[in-house]
């Protein structure tokens, strides 16, 4: 498991987390942002459009790299992503995914 802390302040209440489970081959953006900065459509953005296809193509590095480069843009305001998933379908959902190689 990698855990990673991409942004928080204590006395804000707000933080993000990208947790990584390469044996069970699945990851989850958990955030806890006052104000929805990161609201699950947009961390399942992030998630299908910069993390999985990086990891399904065995650079994990990459693929993390890219993941906290985006949150860290979108708790900035800055990060403008599709709009789709990488099936095409518009964002609903949770911001979990399962990886598949």
């Amino acid at each position: 498991m990698a855990q990673l802390v991409a942004r928080g302040s204590e006395a804000e209440e707000d933080g993000v987390v990208l947790f990584v489970f390469v044996q069970d081959r699945s990851l989850y953006v958990q955030s806890v942002m006052d104000g929805g900065a990161l609201p699950d459509a947009l961390c399942r953005q992030i998630i299908d459009n910069d993390i999985v296809p990086r990891f399904k193509q065995g650079s994990y590095d990459a693929g993390l790299d890219a993941g906290v480069h985006s949150i860290l843009a979108a708790t900035r305001g800055e990060y403008k992503g599709t709009g789709h998933t990488q099936n095409g379908h518009g964002q609903q959902g949770s911001s979990g995914v399962l990886v598949s190689s």
